[in-house]
């Protein structure tokens, strides 16, 4: 009744959001939600999109990470797209980062592109970069997962100091 079948055109369907994200072009799934009232001890691996308002100690990667007001991670978040309205406190290793002016931020920062809003709180080091590679990071995640789980981990000050000195060359 108010749209017309635009006869010369194919039947596809495709949505604002697909063009304007290019991550929505890959498979479409439903977002992985971490509640303000769950604590996640560990790590968070996805293909798809985070959404943190809880709080994770560990390691999060996915396409796509929003950590949101009431969010709290402690540890590294690798992903395509960074989102950050909580608190973070760990590297951030992402192409696009985007800090909005209720986060705060402890830590290295690796992008490609980066936003930071009015009053973002960041304390710590922006390290530009022309191509990020995820996937090596991807790697080392689930290989110091592994050395977590038979108990050859480090402390954290000290996996933190790893990641710093594996950083910096």
């Amino acid at each position: 009744m108010f749209f017309q079948k635009n006869k010369s055109s194919p039947d596809t369907k495709v949505s604002l959001n697909s063009m304007t994200n290019p991550l929505s072009l890959k498979r479409k799934t439903s977002p992985s939600i971490i509640a303000t009232d769950m604590n996640v001890l560990g790590n968070v691996v996805s293909e798809g999109l985070v959404d943190v308002d809880g709080r994770v100690e560990g390691n999060v990667r996915a396409a796509q990470v929003t950590v949101r007001g009431n969010g709290n991670v402690t540890g590294d978040v690798v992903a395509e797209t960074v989102q950050i309205y909580g608190a973070v406190k760990g590297i951030i290793k992402a192409r696009h980062v985007e800090l909005f002016s209720s986060c705060r931020v402890e830590g290295i920062i690796m992008h490609e592109s980066l936003m930071i809003e009015d009053g973002a709180y960041v304390d710590g080091k922006f390290k530009r970069t022309d191509k990020i590679d995820l996937e090596d990071s991807a790697m080392k995640m689930l290989t110091s997962g592994f050395a977590e789980s038979t108990g050859e981990a480090k402390e954290p000050a000290m996996n933190m100091f790893e990641n710093i000195r594996l950083i910096n060359g």
